[in-house]
C-alpha cells in the first residue's frame, strides 16, 4: 500500500541462500565477510532451489547482504542481526548491501515466459533483529519503499551436504 510516497509491503516469505565466504571477493582474497542473499516476498519462490525461479503476479526484494558473522555448521543459517547499508561500489565489507545484485522485481501474470520488471536500490537500510527484517529503500527511479518481514530468518546454506568446502 502506499502512504505519502512510500510503499509499504509486508512480505510473507523469506527466502535465499547462504553463501559463506564464496562471493565476498572480486580479487580471490578472503575479506572476513560472508553473503547471505535474502529474498523477501508476497508469494515466495517457485521453487525454493533456485532463486531466478519467480511465481506470477509477485513482488520480490533482493536484498545480498554481507555479514563479518559465519553461519554456524548446519543445513541452515540464521541471518545476523544488524544494520546494512548499501554499497554501490560493491566492495562486499561488512554490514553492506551489494548494489549489483540487490533490487526489486515485479512478476506478471506469465513469470515463466516474460520477464520480470526489475529496478536497483539507489538507497537502502536493512536492520536485522531477531524474528525481523526491515528495508527502507528508495528506487533508481525515486519510489520509496518500506518492507518488512517477521518470522524465522533462517535460509539454506548453499550445497549443504554436498563437497562445497568453499562455501563454508
Amino acid at each position: 500500500k502506499a502512504v505519502a510516497g512510500v510503499t509499504e509491503f509486508a512480505a510473507d516469505f523469506c527466502e535465499g541462500f547462504y553463501y559463506g565466504d564464496a562471493y565476498s571477493s572480486t580479487t580471490g582474497e578472503p575479506t572476513g565477510t560472508y553473503n547471505y542473499l535474502v529474498i523477501l516476498s508476497d508469494n515466495g519462490l517457485a521453487d525454493p532451489d533456485d532463486y531466478t525461479s519467480y511465481n506470477p503476479n509477485t513482488t520480490y526484494y533482493q536484498l545480498d547482504l554481507y555479514s563479518e558473522i559465519p553461519a554456524e555448521e548446519g543445513e541452515y543459517a540464521v541471518i545476523p542481526n544488524g544494520t546494512y547499508q548499501l554499497d554501490l561500489e560493491d566492495t562486499y565489507a561488512a554490514n553492506t548491501i551489494s548494489a549489483q545484485s540487490s533490487k526489486l522485481i515485479v512478476t506478471g501474470a506469465d513469470a515463466v515466459n516474460e520477464d520480470p520488471q526489475t529496478v536497483r536500490f539507489a538507497e537502502a537500510t536493512v536492520v536485522v533483529t531477531d524474528g525481523k527484517i526491515v528495508l527502507t529503500a528508495t528506487l533508481a527511479n525515486g519510489d520509496r519503499h518500506e518492507v518488512t518481514f517477521e518470522g524465522a530468518l533462517e535460509i539454506p546454506v548453499y550445497g549443504y551436504g554436498e563437497e562445497y568446502e568453499a562455501w563454508t
